[in-house]
C-alpha cells in the first residue's frame, strides 16, 4: 500500500485542488492535510511536502441547473 503514496510540494498540490498555497499550509498546520517536513539544503527552513496517494485529486462536481417551467 505504501508504494501508492507520493510526496508533492505544497504549490503543486494547491494547483491540483484549486486552492492557494497559503490555504494548503494552513490546512497542514491545523492537521487537516497530511504532510511531512523535509530539510532542503538551499532552503533554510526546509519545505513541506503533502502526502497523497498515487491518483490525482479530483475536482468537485458542478451543481445541476434547475429546470425551467413549461409555458402554458
Amino acid at each position: 500500500m505504501n508504494e501508492d503514496l507520493k510526496l508533492i510540494p505544497v504549490q503543486e498540490y494547491a494547483e491540483l485542488v484549486g486552492k492557494s498555497a497559503r490555504a494548503i499550509r494552513k490546512g497542514i498546520a491545523s492537521g487537516k492535510i497530511p504532510a511531512v517536513h523535509q530539510e532542503v539544503p538551499g532552503i533554510p527552513k526546509g519545505k513541506w511536502m503533502v502526502i497523497t496517494n498515487g491518483t490525482n485529486g479530483t475536482n468537485g462536481t458542478n451543481g445541476t441547473n434547475g429546470t425551467n417551467g413549461t409555458n402554458g
